[in-house]
């Protein structure tokens, strides 16, 4: 797999654009929901072929209104140029977010790289796909938040499974503790956790993001679908669909995904109690076996695949909007 930034520009450099790199335009640290991101953005000077590229390899900041901070400051600081701006991110519809000029195409180099470095490590944890699994369900919460609190508290009182919180509620310590995930590579962890993800059926995935309008998928996700197990996934509202609109199987036959467009902490609830029965094990999920493997072999190799041809397919709607000469 090529690098993602050599991707962009043998796309749109052969396309007739004029590349000015703005891969690294926000920095760290995170200024909050007020500020958002840090951005240096670069400076040039515009002719009919100039594209500047700003790469947002991470959430972006956007409130209850559907305003985004870091589209704001970008659309501000190039002002009747904006229009020769593109924004390649990571964030689900973040175009439905701006009301401007700026182009849109959307790609998760963390994502590809989630995929990428467990594929390249697959004898490490091939293992686990043919192991019985002889706990019923999966919560593995890393940094503590709301939604992942709200979540612990009404799995407690279910039985059969692996629950942890940072450090409020760790995983046995004769093992890989879950509270050693701060500084440790994903591909790293789902290994050392993998006595977790190799013994149980179901993951109840706490997604990073859960009161925003929109959001992005993580590792959390890829992880569950890796380890051929069926995934309820718990995030921002719609975020089940937006998987649905990668091209995973979100096994809508066997999970109640209704869920999935309640606002606020009664989308958790609802997650959990439609699902009681799938979680608690009382369901035979031999039958899905073949699908649980079409959704490991596809996090590994089509997804990427399928980006990098949407990637292509809009930079070619770009070039025709933008370059009128532009012919494929």
């Amino acid at each position: 797999m090529r690098n993602y930034l050599q991707i962009f520009n043998d796309t749109l450099g052969p396309m007739g654009f004029d590349i000015v790199e703005g891969y690294d335009a926000a920095k760290r640290p995170y200024g909050g929901d007020d500020h958002g991101w840090p951005l240096e953005l670069p400076e040039c000077e515009f002719t009919e072929k100039t594209l500047v590229v700003i790469h947002f390899p991470d959430f972006v900041t956007i409130d209850d209104d559907g305003f985004c901070v870091e589209l704001d400051k970008i659309e501000k600081f190039y002002g009747k140029n904006a229009h020769r701006v593109l924004i390649t991110h990571w964030t689900h519809d973040l175009e439905k977010f701006h009301n401007g000029s700026l182009n849109f195409i959307k790609f998760s180099n963390h994502n590809v790289e989630t995929s990428v470095q467990l594929r390249e490590r697959f004898d490490e944890w091939k293992h686990i796909l043919d192991q019985p699994r002889p706990y019923a369900w999966q919560c593995l919460n890393g940094r503590i938040c709301a939604h992942r609190q709200i979540t612990v508290d009404i799995l407690k009182d279910f039985e059969n499974g692996w629950v942890s919180l940072g450090m409020d509620i760790p995983l046995p310590q004769h093992q890989y503790p879950y509270d050693c995930y701060p500084g440790t590579e994903n591909d790293d962890n789902f290994i050392m956790l993998n006595y977790v993800y190799g013994s149980t059926a179901v993951n109840i995935v706490t997604e990073t993001q859960f009161y925003q309008p929109t959001g992005i998928v993580t590792e959390k996700t890829f992880h569950a679908l890796m380890a051929e197990q069926i995934p309820i996934i718990i995030g921002y509202k719609g975020i089940v669909e937006h998987c649905r609109q990668m091209g995973f199987d979100m096994f809508d036959d066997l999970v109640d995904h209704s869920y999935d467009t309640i606002p606020g902490p009664g989308r958790i609830h609802a997650a959990i109690e439609l699902n009681r029965d799938l979680i608690q094990g009382k369901i035979d999920l031999a039958p899905y076996k073949q699908r649980l493997q079409r959704n490991r072999e596809y996090v590994l190799w089509g997804l990427i695949d399928k980006m990098q041809a949407d990637f292509v397919a809009d930079a070619r709607k770009l070039a025709d909007k933008l370059l009128p000469r532009y012919t494929p």
